[in-house]
Protein backbone atom coordinates (compact mmCIF):
# COMPACT_ATOMS: atom_id res chain seq x y z
CA UNK A 1 0.00 0.00 0.00
CA UNK A 2 1.62 3.46 -1.13
CA UNK A 3 2.27 6.25 1.68
CA UNK A 4 -0.29 8.46 -0.37
CA UNK A 5 -3.40 5.76 0.79
CA UNK A 6 -1.81 5.54 4.15
CA UNK A 7 -2.01 8.44 4.93
CA UNK A 8 -5.64 9.30 3.55
CA UNK A 9 -6.57 6.54 5.78
CA UNK A 10 -5.70 7.82 9.22
CA UNK A 11 -7.50 10.77 7.78
CA UNK A 12 -10.64 9.34 7.44
CA UNK A 13 -10.32 7.73 10.72
CA UNK A 14 -8.84 10.81 12.47
CA UNK A 15 -12.08 12.31 10.66
CA UNK A 16 -14.30 9.86 12.24
CA UNK A 17 -13.08 10.17 15.88
CA UNK A 18 -13.74 13.87 15.97
CA UNK A 19 -16.89 14.60 14.82
CA UNK A 20 -17.87 15.82 18.15
CA UNK A 21 -14.32 18.10 18.57
CA UNK A 22 -15.18 21.97 18.07
CA UNK A 23 -14.39 23.18 14.49
CA UNK A 24 -11.35 25.20 15.91
CA UNK A 25 -10.13 22.26 17.78
CA UNK A 26 -10.21 19.99 14.78
CA UNK A 27 -8.62 21.82 12.36
CA UNK A 28 -6.01 22.31 14.87
CA UNK A 29 -5.96 18.46 15.16
CA UNK A 30 -6.09 18.11 11.43
CA UNK A 31 -3.18 20.28 10.98
CA UNK A 32 -0.60 18.83 13.86
CA UNK A 33 -1.72 15.42 11.67
CA UNK A 34 -0.49 16.38 8.37
CA UNK A 35 2.62 17.94 9.51
CA UNK A 36 3.35 14.63 11.41
CA UNK A 37 2.46 12.76 8.51
CA UNK A 38 4.73 14.61 5.79
CA UNK A 39 7.71 15.03 8.41
CA UNK A 40 7.18 10.82 8.12
CA UNK A 41 7.38 10.86 5.02
CA UNK A 42 10.64 12.81 4.55
CA UNK A 43 12.23 10.64 6.76
CA UNK A 44 15.21 8.66 4.65
CA UNK A 45 15.62 11.13 2.22
CA UNK A 46 18.43 12.87 3.27
CA UNK A 47 22.00 11.61 5.16
CA UNK A 48 21.93 10.51 8.94
CA UNK A 49 21.89 14.01 11.00
CA UNK A 50 21.37 16.40 8.50
CA UNK A 51 18.66 18.38 8.83
CA UNK A 52 17.23 20.71 5.79
CA UNK A 53 15.91 23.91 5.63
CA UNK A 54 12.65 23.05 4.63
CA UNK A 55 12.24 20.42 7.65
CA UNK A 56 13.33 23.68 9.63
CA UNK A 57 10.35 25.65 8.27
CA UNK A 58 8.12 22.34 9.01
CA UNK A 59 9.35 22.79 13.07
CA UNK A 60 8.43 26.11 13.24
CA UNK A 61 5.46 25.47 11.69
CA UNK A 62 4.20 23.21 13.81
CA UNK A 63 5.02 24.99 16.87
CA UNK A 64 2.97 27.85 15.43
CA UNK A 65 -0.30 25.41 15.26
CA UNK A 66 0.38 24.38 19.18
CA UNK A 67 0.66 27.63 20.25
CA UNK A 68 -2.48 29.23 18.73
CA UNK A 69 -4.12 25.42 19.90
CA UNK A 70 -2.89 26.53 23.43
CA UNK A 71 -4.13 29.84 23.17
CA UNK A 72 -7.41 29.10 21.70
CA UNK A 73 -7.39 26.17 25.45
CA UNK A 74 -6.97 28.57 27.47
CA UNK A 75 -9.06 30.92 26.33
CA UNK A 76 -11.80 28.27 26.42
CA UNK A 77 -11.16 27.29 30.01
CA UNK A 78 -11.32 30.99 31.00
CA UNK A 79 -14.75 31.27 29.63
CA UNK A 80 -15.90 27.60 31.35
CA UNK A 81 -14.59 29.58 34.10
CA UNK A 82 -16.48 32.64 34.09
CA UNK A 83 -19.72 30.45 33.26
CA UNK A 84 -19.34 27.68 36.14
CA UNK A 85 -18.40 30.02 38.75
CA UNK A 86 -21.77 31.95 38.24
CA UNK A 87 -23.81 28.51 38.31
CA UNK A 88 -21.45 27.49 41.32
CA UNK A 89 -22.53 30.94 42.61
CA UNK A 90 -26.03 30.57 42.91
CA UNK A 91 -26.70 26.52 44.04
CA UNK A 92 -24.29 27.97 47.14
CA UNK A 93 -26.70 30.67 47.76
CA UNK A 94 -29.72 28.10 47.05
CA UNK A 95 -27.46 25.87 49.73
CA UNK A 96 -27.45 28.43 52.22
CA UNK A 97 -30.99 29.51 52.33
CA UNK A 98 -31.85 25.56 52.79
CA UNK A 99 -29.71 25.69 55.97
CA UNK A 100 -31.17 28.36 56.85
CA UNK A 101 -34.90 27.87 56.41
CA UNK A 102 -33.72 24.16 58.20
CA UNK A 103 -32.56 25.51 61.34
CA UNK A 104 -35.26 28.37 61.71
CA UNK A 105 -37.82 25.25 61.90
CA UNK A 106 -36.42 23.46 64.32
CA UNK A 107 -35.89 26.77 66.41
CA UNK A 108 -39.49 27.10 66.20
CA UNK A 109 -40.52 23.68 66.68
CA UNK A 110 -38.16 23.88 69.95
CA UNK A 111 -39.31 27.60 70.90
CA UNK A 112 -42.96 27.33 70.51
CA UNK A 113 -43.72 30.46 72.47
CA UNK A 114 -41.12 32.87 70.62
CA UNK A 115 -43.62 32.51 66.85
CA UNK A 116 -44.28 35.63 67.15
CA UNK A 117 -42.02 38.28 65.85
CA UNK A 118 -39.66 34.87 64.30
CA UNK A 119 -37.15 35.99 62.16
CA UNK A 120 -38.32 35.98 58.20
CA UNK A 121 -37.62 32.44 56.69
CA UNK A 122 -35.29 34.55 54.16
CA UNK A 123 -31.62 35.92 54.73
CA UNK A 124 -30.22 38.69 53.29
CA UNK A 125 -29.09 38.35 49.85
CA UNK A 126 -25.47 39.26 49.47
CA UNK A 127 -22.92 38.64 46.94
CA UNK A 128 -20.98 35.35 48.07
CA UNK A 129 -17.15 35.28 48.00
CA UNK A 130 -15.93 34.30 44.24
CA UNK A 131 -14.91 30.18 44.26
CA UNK A 132 -12.29 31.47 41.24
CA UNK A 133 -9.08 32.68 41.49
CA UNK A 134 -8.89 35.90 39.93
CA UNK A 135 -5.48 36.41 39.14
CA UNK A 136 -5.74 32.94 37.37
CA UNK A 137 -8.72 34.02 35.14
CA UNK A 138 -7.00 36.98 34.21
CA UNK A 139 -4.10 35.20 33.03
CA UNK A 140 -6.06 32.81 31.12
CA UNK A 141 -8.06 35.68 29.10
CA UNK A 142 -5.14 37.23 28.22
CA UNK A 143 -3.68 34.49 26.86
CA UNK A 144 -6.31 34.52 24.72
CA UNK A 145 -5.26 36.04 20.74
CA UNK A 146 -8.78 35.54 19.13
CA UNK A 147 -10.62 38.04 21.61
CA UNK A 148 -10.93 41.89 21.15
CA UNK A 149 -8.87 42.07 24.12
CA UNK A 150 -5.07 42.45 24.68
CA UNK A 151 -2.86 39.72 24.39
CA UNK A 152 0.15 40.65 26.08
CA UNK A 153 0.01 38.00 28.76
CA UNK A 154 0.68 39.31 32.05
CA UNK A 155 0.42 42.40 32.65
CA UNK A 156 3.56 45.31 32.55
CA UNK A 157 3.92 46.18 35.74
CA UNK A 158 4.08 42.66 37.06
CA UNK A 159 6.89 41.19 34.37
CA UNK A 160 8.79 45.30 34.71
CA UNK A 161 8.61 43.73 38.54
CA UNK A 162 10.82 41.01 37.83
CA UNK A 163 12.93 42.86 35.21
CA UNK A 164 16.20 44.00 37.49
CA UNK A 165 16.78 46.85 34.35
CA UNK A 166 13.29 48.81 35.52
CA UNK A 167 13.86 48.99 38.84
CA UNK A 168 12.05 52.06 41.29
CA UNK A 169 14.57 54.62 40.23
CA UNK A 170 14.02 54.20 36.38
CA UNK A 171 10.29 55.62 37.02
CA UNK A 172 9.51 59.52 37.06
CA UNK A 173 7.83 59.57 40.81
CA UNK A 174 10.18 58.88 43.91
CA UNK A 175 9.80 55.84 45.50
CA UNK A 176 8.64 57.77 48.85
CA UNK A 177 5.89 59.23 46.72
CA UNK A 178 4.72 56.19 45.61
CA UNK A 179 5.15 54.15 48.82
CA UNK A 180 2.49 57.08 50.45
CA UNK A 181 -0.36 57.01 48.07
CA UNK A 182 -0.52 53.17 48.22
CA UNK A 183 -4.25 52.00 49.93
CA UNK A 184 -2.98 49.67 52.10
CA UNK A 185 0.19 48.51 54.26
CA UNK A 186 0.57 45.17 52.82
CA UNK A 187 1.44 47.05 49.68
CA UNK A 188 4.10 49.13 51.04
CA UNK A 189 5.76 46.82 52.72
CA UNK A 190 5.81 44.59 49.32
CA UNK A 191 6.71 48.01 47.74
CA UNK A 192 9.83 48.11 49.60
CA UNK A 193 10.62 44.70 49.47
CA UNK A 194 10.90 44.69 45.79
CA UNK A 195 12.88 47.77 45.87
CA UNK A 196 15.45 46.14 48.49
CA UNK A 197 15.95 43.35 46.23
CA UNK A 198 16.15 45.22 42.42
CA UNK A 199 18.30 47.90 44.76
CA UNK A 200 20.95 45.12 45.61
CA UNK A 201 23.69 44.36 43.15
CA UNK A 202 24.99 40.44 44.47
CA UNK A 203 22.12 39.23 45.66
CA UNK A 204 21.01 35.96 47.51
CA UNK A 205 18.19 33.98 48.15
CA UNK A 206 17.09 30.94 49.84
CA UNK A 207 18.99 27.65 48.34
CA UNK A 208 15.15 25.43 49.47
CA UNK A 209 13.47 25.51 45.79
CA UNK A 210 10.52 25.33 47.53
CA UNK A 211 11.14 28.83 49.34
CA UNK A 212 13.72 30.70 46.89
CA UNK A 213 12.90 33.87 49.10
CA UNK A 214 15.32 36.78 48.78
CA UNK A 215 17.44 37.43 51.42
CA UNK A 216 17.74 41.26 52.48
CA UNK A 217 21.45 42.75 52.96
CA UNK A 218 20.68 42.95 56.75
CA UNK A 219 20.19 39.48 57.22
CA UNK A 220 23.33 38.79 55.80
CA UNK A 221 26.58 38.05 57.75
CA UNK A 222 29.98 37.75 56.28
CA UNK A 223 29.27 34.90 54.04
CA UNK A 224 26.23 33.38 55.83
CA UNK A 225 22.80 34.58 54.88
CA UNK A 226 19.77 33.79 56.70
CA UNK A 227 16.57 33.30 54.97
CA UNK A 228 13.89 35.98 56.79
CA UNK A 229 11.01 32.87 55.41
CA UNK A 230 11.88 29.75 56.70
CA UNK A 231 15.06 30.27 58.46
CA UNK A 232 17.72 28.52 56.39
CA UNK A 233 20.92 29.46 56.12
CA UNK A 234 22.67 29.76 53.05
CA UNK A 235 26.41 30.67 51.75
CA UNK A 236 26.61 34.24 49.91
CA UNK A 237 29.42 32.84 47.79
CA UNK A 238 28.70 29.68 46.41
CA UNK A 239 24.83 30.27 46.66
CA UNK A 240 24.19 26.81 48.70
CA UNK A 241 23.42 25.05 52.12
CA UNK A 242 25.39 26.85 54.70
CA UNK A 243 28.97 25.18 55.58
CA UNK A 244 30.35 27.91 57.84
CA UNK A 245 34.22 27.00 58.63
CA UNK A 246 34.51 25.07 55.00
CA UNK A 247 35.30 25.43 52.09
CA UNK A 248 32.38 25.82 49.20
CA UNK A 249 31.95 22.62 47.21
CA UNK A 250 33.39 22.07 43.95
CA UNK A 251 30.98 22.75 41.53
CA UNK A 252 31.78 20.69 37.74
CA UNK A 253 29.50 23.09 36.05
CA UNK A 254 30.38 26.17 37.53
CA UNK A 255 33.93 25.28 36.27
CA UNK A 256 33.90 24.12 33.10
CA UNK A 257 31.63 27.30 32.68
CA UNK A 258 34.26 29.44 33.86
CA UNK A 259 37.12 27.55 31.56
CA UNK A 260 35.19 28.25 28.57
CA UNK A 261 34.64 31.99 29.50
CA UNK A 262 38.53 32.31 29.88
CA UNK A 263 38.97 30.28 26.51
CA UNK A 264 36.48 32.56 24.65
CA UNK A 265 37.83 36.07 26.43
CA UNK A 266 34.38 36.47 28.24
CA UNK A 267 34.42 39.18 30.77
CA UNK A 268 33.37 38.85 34.74
CA UNK A 269 32.04 41.51 36.45
CA UNK A 270 33.86 41.91 40.23
CA UNK A 271 30.50 43.07 41.68
CA UNK A 272 27.53 41.53 40.42
CA UNK A 273 29.62 38.23 39.05
CA UNK A 274 28.09 38.40 35.96
CA UNK A 275 29.99 37.46 32.63
CA UNK A 276 29.09 38.86 29.57
CA UNK A 277 29.64 37.80 26.49
CA UNK A 278 30.54 40.42 23.03
CA UNK A 279 28.78 39.71 20.05
CA UNK A 280 29.34 42.53 17.77
CA UNK A 281 29.47 45.79 18.16
CA UNK A 282 31.91 48.61 20.20
CA UNK A 283 33.84 47.32 23.48
CA UNK A 284 31.11 49.35 25.87
CA UNK A 285 29.87 47.02 28.30
CA UNK A 286 26.45 47.97 30.05
CA UNK A 287 25.90 45.19 32.49
CA UNK A 288 22.59 44.38 33.56
CA UNK A 289 23.53 46.15 37.58
CA UNK A 290 24.32 49.57 35.21
CA UNK A 291 28.17 49.18 35.40
CA UNK A 292 29.34 50.61 32.50
CA UNK A 293 32.93 49.20 31.47
CA UNK A 294 35.14 48.10 28.82
CA UNK A 295 35.15 44.70 27.13
CA UNK A 296 38.76 44.17 26.88
CA UNK A 297 39.97 45.07 30.17
CA UNK A 298 37.03 45.28 32.41
CA UNK A 299 37.84 48.36 33.52
CA UNK A 300 35.34 51.50 34.24
CA UNK A 301 34.53 53.01 30.70
CA UNK A 302 36.91 55.46 29.20
CA UNK A 303 39.34 55.26 31.70
CA UNK A 304 42.07 52.43 30.20
CA UNK A 305 43.86 52.68 27.04
CA UNK A 306 42.08 50.16 25.42
CA UNK A 307 40.81 50.88 21.61
CA UNK A 308 37.11 51.27 21.91
CA UNK A 309 35.81 48.95 18.96
CA UNK A 310 37.35 46.07 16.70
CA UNK A 311 36.07 46.22 13.30
CA UNK A 312 35.35 42.49 12.69
CA UNK A 313 32.59 43.21 15.40
CA UNK A 314 31.36 46.21 14.04
CA UNK A 315 31.10 44.55 10.71
CA UNK A 316 28.98 41.87 12.29
CA UNK A 317 26.51 43.87 14.24
CA UNK A 318 26.13 45.53 10.78
CA UNK A 319 25.45 41.96 9.40
CA UNK A 320 22.29 41.27 11.82
CA UNK A 321 21.25 44.37 10.95
CA UNK A 322 21.15 43.60 7.52
CA UNK A 323 20.29 40.42 7.40
CA UNK A 324 16.90 41.40 9.89
CA UNK A 325 16.09 43.86 6.93
CA UNK A 326 17.15 41.20 4.00
CA UNK A 327 14.60 38.71 5.63
CA UNK A 328 12.04 41.49 5.15
CA UNK A 329 12.96 43.02 2.22
CA UNK A 330 14.31 40.48 0.49
CA UNK A 331 17.34 42.33 -0.49
CA UNK A 332 20.05 41.07 -2.68
CA UNK A 333 23.27 39.63 -2.33
CA UNK A 334 24.74 43.25 -3.97
CA UNK A 335 22.03 45.34 -1.80
CA UNK A 336 23.19 43.24 1.43
CA UNK A 337 26.83 44.35 0.72
CA UNK A 338 26.54 47.50 0.31
CA UNK A 339 24.55 48.16 2.85
CA UNK A 340 27.40 46.54 5.03
CA UNK A 341 29.68 49.17 4.12
CA UNK A 342 27.31 51.73 4.56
Amino acid sequence: MSDANVSARKRNHRHDDAIDVAPEELIYQLLLQDVEDFGESLKGKQHEGQTTDFEVALSVYQDNILAASDQKMAASIAEALQSDDTLIQAHEAMELQTRYDRAVALYMDSHPADDVGAAPSKIPQSTPEPTVDEHLLRTLESLNIFSDASAGGVSSSWAASRDPSRGPDRGPIEVQTCISCTDTAPVSVMYKAKEAESGTTDRTYCHKPRCSNFVPPQFIKGDEAICVKCGSKTCTLCKKADHTGESCPPDENIAMFKELAEKQGWQQREKCNRTVKLASGCYHMTCVCKHQFCYVCGVEWKKCPCHQWDEQALLGRAEEVVNRERAIRRLTIVEQRRLIVE
